[in-house]
């Protein structure tokens, strides 16, 4: 798809698309990327969530913000939900009463709290994990295979 010169991608989709889906490369705890933030959130659309643990979405995102991909049993489902919203401004419209309580917060600061870390971090400051490297990269716990939805 080609964009207009001068115009931002995601604010374009936005105006076009009611849901974005912010489907991860990996199946891992924690593992939420800018796709959720901000590329849907703050653009408002919907996010279509697939990837980490569900407890993680629940636990970070605001309630009723999102859409999980693993709380339907068909991809038919899902879509059908889809296409309600769609036709239901109501529905679609409580997906961003999250907004009234809080705001997401973008920073592009990553680099400088990186650096104050490894600072902290030289410094001895900071109160590391007491996991060591092999526990903490145990990526039989962290990750999973996802099985495929059926169609119907």
């Amino acid at each position: 798809m080609q964009f207009p010169p001068n115009v931002d991608a995601f604010h374009f989709l936005s105006i076009n698309y009611k849901f974005y889906l912010s489907f991860e490369n990996s199946n891992c705890r924690n593992y939420i990327t800018e796709k959720v933030y901000v590329n849907a959130m703050q653009h408002d659309m919907i996010p279509i969530v697939l990837g980490a643990f569900k407890d993680d979405y629940e636990s970070t995102l605001p309630p009723h913000s999102y859409i999980n991909v693993d709380d339907y049993k068909s991809i038919r489902e899902l879509t059908d939900y889809l296409y309600y919203l769609d036709k239901n401004d109501t529905a679609y419209a409580a997906y961003f009463a999250w907004k009234q309580y809080g705001r997401l917060i973008s920073s592009n600061r990553m680099d400088c709290r990186l650096c104050g870390f490894i600072h902290k971090l030289n410094a001895g400051t900071v109160d590391l994990p007491k996991q060591n490297s092999t526990e903490f990269l145990d990526f039989q716990s962290l990750c999973f295979d996802r099985p495929l939805l059926p169609l119907k």
